[in-house]
């Protein structure tokens, strides 16, 4: 899993009513940039860890990324970046509560619904495109109410991961 992101947010959504709407991390990821967040609040990237917790089912839960600054009606950005050593198609898993956007290396490769939901681990399952090198991934979190998180697996082999 994915534990180490930069995460910038929250943009504002009252009321859920930016779901669309395009906020700057979109158009540039620039990790020294702030920008006027909601209720006119500067927000700026900050380095964030997965923090360990316990499931429901009581195993150790050690993917799911909340930013300290969590609360209702926000949207939110990560930024991290895999390094790989030869060009593959491996198999990520998504999860977030609420609604979320993946893309990687530019390209987007996961849209979840709209719906207001629960963080589930295995939410999608997508085959990806890695180059070698370095890749860039850039998650877009929306939450309504209640709580946020999210999550990104990625399999480091050909499997379908079973997590």
């Amino acid at each position: 899993y994915i534990n180490s992101l930069y995460v910038i947010g929250p943009f504002p959504n009252p009321d859920r009513v930016n779901l669309r709407r395009k906020f700057a991390p979109e158009s540039v990821v620039d990790l020294d940039a702030t920008y006027i967040g909601k209720n006119g609040k500067t927000i700026a990237w900050q380095f964030e860890q997965a923090r360990s917790s316990v499931s429901r089912w009581g195993k150790p839960n050690r993917a799911a990324i909340v930013p300290r600054s969590a609360e209702e009606y926000g949207i939110w950005y990560a930024y991290t970046e895999v390094f790989v050593d030869a060009e593959c198609d491996l198999w990520i898993a998504v999860g977030s509560d609420d609604r979320s956007d993946l893309w990687v290396n530019d390209m987007k490769v996961w849209s979840s619904g709209n719906e207001l939901k629960a963080w589930n681990i295995v939410e999608g399952y997508r085959k990806v495109h890695f180059r070698k090198g370095r890749n860039q991934i850039l998650v877009r979190v929306e939450n309504g109410w209640y709580s946020l998180g999210w999550s990104l697996c990625v399999s480091t082999g050909p499997e379908k991961p079973s997590l």
